[in-house]
């Protein structure tokens, strides 16, 4: 799925591109961009499956080629957009993030390759979320829960609404 997802980046760049520019009223804009984007998202996840189903079915060179080549297209999809996005004029940080965040998610794959590695995730994931939840609750306290409460009490989650 998500390398579904990775293969869809490129046309969703593409696709908010063109409605950016061709349409004048926003909401109409971003809810038609909702639905488009939504369809693209599921058709390349759904292109990702099949062709990963047919690619593992028989060990030959051209279903293995088949295979990595989806693997690339997927990589280049999602590299491309940001790639454009660190060069604009406009810089986010947010761009660095998920540039880092891509990198993790691509080493902590192929990490998953190792048994040993396998086998530290299987049991210390429960364990790892729950340090991850309960660093945040700390984390959200003071000036970082009012300024949340303010700006976007949504994030807050249900500890906002409390």
């Amino acid at each position: 799925m998500l390398l579904g997802a990775a293969l869809g980046t490129l046309p969703l760049a593409v696709l908010g591109q063109v409605l950016k520019l061709q349409t004048h009223h926003r909401p109409l804009g971003a809810a038609t961009f909702a639905f488009l984007g939504l369809g693209v998202v599921l058709g390349c996840i759904l292109v990702t499956v099949r062709v990963l189903a047919w690619a593992s079915r028989e060990p030959t060179w051209p279903h293995r080629i088949a295979g990595r080549l989806l693997v690339l297209a997927a990589g280049i999809s999602l590299c491309l957009p940001l790639l454009r996005a660190i060069s604009a004029e406009g810089y986010n940080h947010g761009v660095l993030d998920a540039c880092r965040v891509a990198i993790l998610a691509a080493l902590a794959f192929r990490a998953l390759d190792i048994a040993r590695v396998r086998s530290l995730a299987r049991r210390a994931g429960v364990l790892a979320w729950v340090v991850l939840v309960l660093a945040g609750l700390f984390a959200g306290r003071g000036a970082m829960r009012a300024a949340v409460r303010e700006r976007a009490p949504v994030l807050g989650g249900p500890v906002a609404w409390l």
